[in-house]
């Protein structure tokens, strides 16, 4: 796999969309993480709510991996996100102190990718790197297994919490964050920063009005 081949897109029709529900379905069901259905399609309640925005990640012409972003944001009033469901306790704080939190969630890969299978993750949080640089200072939450714990500290996030079995999936996470902001040198840790001007997706002023009112 060429690395100059990936791109990633903000999923602003019905079609990327439902690649990365497709994405998400193969993803968990080869994992066992969740029972097989029909549609052969991943979509939650948070899917449909206004500060949840999805990507894709494309190779040439193939959708190859997706990430969901959900924004906890004071005004215009986005206070719902899967994590904080999952750790209430820890949120009173963190929204006093911060007013844009960012969670990385659903992040997932084809199956039948195995070429740079460590490059892809990577690759897809070029689009939330990109919204920091919009957004300010805005803490980035993930809710990790224990097997990516080595893939978030790469990153810079650490622990906060123990592991608490994910709603609706089969295994366990713990929340990770990371603070992101312009003035830190952010790309220093990323492992692709060569590659970040030709991964990060462009966006239009009405998209980005709709990620970050």
């Amino acid at each position: 796999m060429d690395l100059q081949s990936l791109k990633n897109y903000y999923c602003s029709t019905p079609e990327l969309l439902d690649d990365a529900y497709a994405i998400r379905y193969q993803a968990y069901l080869q994992q066992g993480y969740i029972e097989a259905n029909p549609r052969q399609r991943l979509a939650d309640e948070f899917d449909s709510m206004p500060n949840n925005h999805t990507f894709v990640l494309q190779h040439k012409d193939q959708v190859i991996a997706s990430l969901r972003v959900s924004i906890i944001k004071q005004q215009p009033g986005w206070l719902d996100i899967p994590v904080k469901r999952l750790f209430p306790e820890v949120f009173t704080e963190l929204e006093e102190k911060y007013d844009t939190l960012m969670e990385l969630n659903r992040l997932t890969v084809l199956p039948d990718i195995t070429d740079f299978s460590a490059t892809v993750p990577m690759a897809l949080f070029a689009s939330p790197m990109h919204l920091t640089d919009i957004s300010g200072k805005t803490l980035i939450i993930c809710a990790a297994r224990k097997n990516h714990k080595r893939f978030y500290e790469r990153l810079g996030f650490r622990k906060i919490t123990d592991y608490k079995r994910y709603p609706t999936l089969k295994f366990d996470t713990a929340m990770f964050v990371s603070e992101w902001a312009p003035d830190k040198d952010r790309l220093g840790q990323y492992p692709l920063k060569a590659h970040y001007s030709q991964l990060k997706p462009a966006l239009s002023e009405t998209e980005l009005s709709r990620l970050l009112p």
